[in-house]
């Protein structure tokens, strides 16, 4: 397949269209087009995740919690909304192969469903994916290798409990993967990974200048819940030797802005509790 014909699909995208429009009905430069289509798919996915889109499917999956050995008629069975056709699948088709496409469709696909309560089964996927069953195996086995979760109903034992959408987003960082390519693997947009990785340096950055659970909250405003998993998740990655230069790339691209940040809040903080300090007097 040339250039043209990749170039031909991804113009038939809706956020292409999308795009589009608001460079030429709205008269919108390329880069705040870009930008508002980011915002735009980022909105949709935290406030309407649980409708379906255009590209997405409906799939009664098993709730995650029923044993794998566990006869099919008597499992609890969940509703899950699966991408069958994301934007970013053609890159990948276009860079990396169509292998590598279809294994990050399986990996995505297992991760959508268990985001929502449900697992997959190898059959499922065969079905989903028109493979046979030897494949979808091989496709999983080649996954694992890579240090990639893949969450089906027959391994959901085997990925330990509290792995999330936002620890894996990391992982998949640290392990030099692309914004497109985690766009592909997980469903989310360019901008939310952003938002996971900026989140995550914030935390740590402030965690390592010693500041305290309460002054952290304040200055990134996490929940303590997301604060408490960030730490886990960094004094993790601390004890991993091929993480640590990864891991000293990402807090680096921050620290500029994150200095900044730190300073301005700090000072805020300060004023704050002088004044509340100055009316108790």
């Amino acid at each position: 397949m040339d250039t043209a014909f990749f170039e031909r699909v991804k113009v038939k995208s809706p956020e292409q269209l999308l795009y589009r429009e608001f460079l030429e009905d709205y008269g919108l430069n390329k880069i705040d087009s870009k930008v508002l289509v980011q915002r735009v798919l980022r909105f949709q996915e935290e406030n309407l995740a649980s409708q379906r889109a255009k590209n997405q499917i409906v799939r009664q999956v098993v709730v995650i919690g029923e044993p794998a050995g566990k006869k099919l008629s008597e499992c609890r069975l969940i509703e899950v909304n699966l991408t069958i056709n994301d934007p970013e699948d053609v890159s990948i088709v276009q860079k990396e192969g169509l292998l590598a496409s279809r294994e990050a469709r399986l990996h995505r696909l297992c991760w959508e469903a268990y985001q929502q309560g449900g697992t997959l089964s190898q059959e499922d996927l065969a079905d989903i994916l028109v493979l046979n069953i030897s494949t979808i195996k091989r496709m999983i086995k080649k996954l694992k290798k890579k240090g990639l979760y893949v969450p089906t109903r027959g391994n959901i034992e085997d990925m330990g409990p509290g792995v999330s959408h936002k620890a894996r987003i990391i992982e998949l960082l640290l392990k030099d993967y692309t914004y497109s390519q985690i766009q592909v693997y997980s469903g989310h947009c360019a901008q939310s990974i952003e938002h996971y990785e900026r989140d995550f340096s914030r935390v740590v950055y402030f965690y390592t200048n010693g500041k305290s659970l309460r002054d952290i909250r304040v200055l990134t405003n996490q929940s303590e819940k997301v604060i408490k998993e960030y730490i886990e998740l960094y004094k993790s990655y601390l004890k991993k030797p091929e993480y640590k230069e990864p891991l000293r790339r990402m807090l680096e691209r921050f620290s500029s802005y994150l200095e900044d940040e730190g300073n301005k809040k700090n000072f805020s903080i300060r004023s704050r509790f002088s004044r509340w300090g100055s009316g108790n007097d």
